[in-house]
């Protein structure tokens, strides 16, 4: 009989030299595994018998060489994952929109951030124009309570101000 767990070392064939102590390969062939749950002595021979027969076990009514917290939260999700296909989606969901929340948190903090430089290159740029200008100057405020577009065409205004002044003092 072959055993369901082989364990390969790296060595070289014509001296004979491991290359590690360290490294191994394990191979586990679940097809070959065949204790039954009262012969079960290590951790490895529990997960080869869930991996194996998971789907036959009641998680309520576990075998006691079974009845570990690993296997009991390998148990939750394989239950999760043997329910009807709408929770199933929803479980696997889960973590998708974990990831599109996130993603849409960093995406509006971009936005806000570049609207915050526009906004903030709008209001310089008005204040700037109001101080050539000679007039009183609208404090920074009130000028970030206004929308984009309202400071655009303030703006636009105080641009045209400034050319009809250069060209009543006959600037070009």
């Amino acid at each position: 009989m072959i055993d369901h767990h082989l364990v390969f070392h790296v060595r070289e064939d014509r001296h004979g030299l491991t290359f590690s102590d360290d490294l191994e390969i394990h191979l586990i062939e679940l097809p070959k595994f065949t204790k039954a749950t009262e012969q079960l002595t290590s951790a490895l021979d529990r997960w080869c018998y869930f991996l194996r027969h998971g789907q036959d076990l009641d998680s309520d009514g576990l075998p006691a060489t079974l009845d570990v917290p690993a296997i009991r939260q390998a148990m939750e999700v394989l239950t999760v994952f043997t329910q009807d296909e709408r929770e199933r989606a929803a479980y696997e969901a889960r973590p998708r929109a974990q990831g599109d929340y996130a993603s849409g948190l960093r995406e509006a903090q971009e936005r806000g951030e570049e609207r915050g430089r526009t906004q903030g290159a709008l209001v310089g740029q008005i204040r700037l124009c109001q101080q050539v200008l000679k007039q009183p100057l609208t404090p920074e405020e009130e000028l970030y309570a206004r929308p984009e577009q309202e400071l655009a065409a303030l703006l636009e205004q105080l641009r045209q101000q400034l050319l009809a002044n250069g060209s009543q003092q006959g600037q070009p």
